[in-house]
């Protein structure tokens, strides 16, 4: 299992991803937002999908779980 945290303290502005969707390394599977700039969450490793952990417009703190890839 990989679980893909959250860099920075954030806002969650779009999910790209469901559980089941395969992905690869690159794969943007979060956007997420703070101080006015978005900024694209990537897979970091490549397989599928087995969590969401997270939703839009969630408060997310770093080091925070919003996707599990496994």
């Amino acid at each position: 299992m990989f679980e893909v945290k959250c860099p920075i303290p954030a806002k969650v502005l779009e999910i790209h991803v469901n559980a089941g969707d395969v992905v690869a390394a690159d794969t943007v599977v979060v956007t997420i937002e703070s101080m006015k700039m978005e900024m694209p969450v990537e897979a970091g490793m490549a397989g599928t999908v087995s969590a969401v952990s997270t939703e839009v417009a969630a408060t997310v703190q770093k080091g925070e779980v919003l996707i599990v890839i496994g």
